[in-house]
């Protein structure tokens, strides 16, 4: 599971408890309105107890916001993405021969720099989600490619393998 996906699901989770607590804290004070009195101390009691966890509950969400780690997290990829296409145009120059080192060098050094900020200004990821990814990689072999799918994302210039 993807980092984005897990704060997206923790939220989704932090969103239902909110509704329900506040559905059946509501349901409480109805209750108390509208009932004799037994059962309008039992509605009073329970009505204090789930309004406080609902308080707990909104108190702890107001200092996170897993949309927005999601989306930082979605920003982050498209970022690196970019950066791995400029560094595979960059090798594509230099395969064809159309640039001189100098020039190489720099852009080389331009895109270092520019994934040092991307990763600086990253989200950090959770355990569970780095152990998901660890298990991926490497027991399921998710994005474990073979040289010819490999080859397949470059660029044909730069394949190694030549369709017959």
């Amino acid at each position: 599971m993807r980092n984005d996906d897990s704060c997206r699901d923790k939220l989704h989770r932090l969103k239902i408890v909110q509704i329900v607590l506040a559905a059946v804290t509501t349901g409480g004070i109805v209750t108390t309105i509208l009932s004799s009195h037994e059962v309008e101390f039992i509605a009073k009691i329970t009505s204090a107890v789930l309004s406080t966890a609902l308080l707990i509950v909104n108190a702890y969400a107001k200092d996170i916001d897993p949309g927005q780690q999601s989306e930082k997290h979605k920003e982050t990829a498209t970022a690196l993405w970019n950066v791995r296409e400029s560094y595979l145009a960059l090798i594509t120059d230099l395969r064809q021969g159309s640039l001189d080192v100098g020039p190489i060098r720099a852009k080389r050094d331009e895109l270092q720099a520019t994934l040092a900020k991307i990763y600086q200004m990253a989200p950090r990821t959770t355990g569970n989600a780095y152990r998901d990814a660890q298990a991926g990689l490497q027991h399921n072999e998710e994005l474990t490619f073979s040289d010819s799918e490999l080859d397949q994302l470059l660029p044909p210039t730069l394949r190694t393998t030549h369709e017959r």
